[in-house]
């Protein structure tokens, strides 16, 4: 499985068409005529997903199961990390995504304190948008685990709402003043429909750390930059790089680069496949460097060692 950072990943894909799109929020409509299953994702920015065919079913990186069914409308924290399967229903697989990066939902929070004048709810959303909020949310629909996942099952008026928004903005030029104010409306359309402190509190909830170790031992052959691992992991750069080298005793760039080669070493060993493919395998696109690196680190080429 290779990892996918949304919603930049979507983005060239034939089964992803972009309705509305400003710096990194977007409003996207996925459509899948056959099943995809063990998608591994990370979420660079806050997302909200609405099913309206087919089911998605979404694993957590704390290992809790998550279904979402047709009508039904999950809220995605950024920063997290799931795998997901995407199950087709009489031939299809239909989702309008809404990703929401800081900027719009900063707007967002600003123009909700402006109409919800009530002290408890200002209060609220005040702190929400000085960033004040501290406390770790948990939440039930995940297992009990600090990542919180929050569905809902969506109503009349949000779903006229999506249709008129996929056939006014399909195919046509994109607005990026437009796709603001739409993820705004939706946003709004939301939490009038839920319960408020909830829905706030879902998208504010701070990025969960996951263990260094764990992650990493999953993770090494996927093709990501020291700062993607970070991200992933729930730490700034320098945090997780001081975290690792207490672990390791030696920098990430280095653990990773000895990890792939000793994989790659096992595959030399133990399977069929050739140089070529075993170098793509363990994130090595030129084949060049990979056999300069395994020399370097084993004392022959990779050719040399099959023989």
């Amino acid at each position: 499985m290779t990892l996918e950072i949304l919603p930049d990943s979507l983005y060239p894909l034939s089964s992803i068409e972009i309705l509305l799109r400003s710096n990194n929020s977007s409003i996207v409509y996925k459509s899948l005529s056959e099943s995809l299953v063990d998608k591994k994702m990370y979420l660079s920015s806050m997302a909200v997903l609405i099913v309206q065919e087919g089911k998605q079913v979404i694993r957590s990186y704390d290992g809790a199961d998550f279904k979402v069914d047709e009508n039904e409308i999950v809220l995605l924290p950024k920063d997290i990390y799931v795998v997901s399967d995407f199950v087709t229903t009489k031939g299809s697989f239909d989702a309008i995504v809404f990703f929401i990066d800081e900027e719009t939902l900063n707007k967002f929070m600003q123009f909700y304190k402006q109409v919800n004048k009530t002290e408890a709810i200002t209060s609220t959303v005040t702190k929400a948008v000085t960033s004040t909020v501290t406390s770790t949310v948990t939440s039930t629909t995940t297992n009990n685990t600090d990542t919180k996942i929050s569905k809902i099952t969506s109503n009349r008026q949000i779903n006229a709402y999506l249709e008129s928004l996929h056939l006014t903005y399909k195919g046509i030029r994109n607005n990026p003043q437009l796709a603001d104010i739409k993820i705004i409306e939706f946003l709004l359309l939301i939490a009038d429909h839920t319960n408020n402190h909830d829905f706030i509190t879902t998208l504010l909830q701070p990025t969960k750390k996951r263990g260094i170790k764990k992650f990493m031992e999953a993770n090494y052959l996927e093709n990501l930059k020291v700062s993607d691992y970070a991200s992933l992991t729930g730490r700034s750069i320098s945090t997780f790089n001081r975290e690792f080298k207490r672990l390791y005793e030696t920098t990430p760039n280095k653990w990773l680069i000895s990890k792939r080669l000793e994989k790659a070493n096992h595959l030399l060993t133990n399977t069929n496949s050739s140089v070529t493919e075993i170098s793509m395998e363990i994130g090595y696109e030129n084949v060049s460097h990979f056999i300069v690196a395994y020399k370097n680190k084993f004392g022959m080429t990779p050719k040399h060692h099959k023989k």
